[in-house]
């Protein structure tokens, strides 16, 4: 499960490695639904869909080895904040008609946002629409549960919980060396010399993960990740 902003594109490529091209599908989401059978075929399965609608895609995972790494939330937030941000200047023109146009309007918004101000974030936190919901507030928490609800309840840490334990090894990008030397001996893999950082974020645009006034302004967005963080990092590789 390759959760947005937490080292994912890394975590693909190391494990990519120890299969050929064609046992592999990476992003698997892109691949149409009616091709599904192709996907029966491969070894290593990775894409960004929640847990849910990646078990209703693909049936046959019950058997497969299940891994993924989460990321300290504020750190996660501003990431991927920047990343629709970024989508917005001026080079990225071809990248920015690709994407859906929920995604453009949010890119557009936060053009037009000072995002090193606590007072503009904290706006933003508070009047955020359905797309923006979505994806910003509390996003890897929404991984874990059945739907994606404008409010995720304490009541729903009992299916995460649940679903957490459906995976062999979780890992968190913060101590990503541990995530891979554990999966490489569960696997009985040679654990290779050199791992390269894979996606490295670019501007921030003013976000600063270790500003408290940006952490405070921003914290309905991160409250459940906050608390999913805490369940993780205790109990992870």
């Amino acid at each position: 499960m390759h959760v947005a902003k937490a080292a994912g594109s890394t975590v693909n490529d190391v494990i990519a490695q120890q299969f050929s091209a064609d046992e592999v599908a990476l992003h698997f989401e892109s691949i149409p639904i009616e091709d599904n059978r192709i996907l029966q075929s491969k070894k290593f399965i990775s894409g960004h869909p929640f847990y849910y609608s990646a078990k209703n895609r693909l049936p046959f995972i019950d058997g497969f080895f299940k891994v993924t790494v989460f990321r300290k939330p504020t750190n996660q937030l501003m990431s991927h904040i920047a990343w629709v941000r970024r989508l917005a200047e001026p080079q990225n023109l071809m990248q920015f008609y690709k994407h859906a146009k929920h995604f453009q309007e949010m890119a557009i918004r936060l053009r037009n946002m000072d995002l090193s101000c606590p007072k503009e974030l904290a706006a933003f936190a508070n009047n955020l629409n359905k797309f923006e919901q979505t994806t910003f507030s509390n996003f890897q928490t929404r991984y874990l549960i059945p739907k994606s609800p404008n409010n995720i309840s304490l009541a729903d840490f009992n299916i995460i919980k649940n679903v957490l334990s459906e995976f062999d090894i979780i890992g968190t990008t913060e101590s990503l060396d541990k995530f891979f030397m554990a999966l490489f001996k569960a696997m009985n893999w040679v654990y290779p010399e050199d791992i390269c950082n894979q996606n490295i974020a670019g501007e921030y645009f003013g976000l600063d993960p270790e500003d408290p006034a940006q952490q405070d302004a921003l914290y309905p967005l991160l409250k459940h990740d906050l608390r999913l963080y805490d369940i993780i990092s205790t109990n992870c590789v």
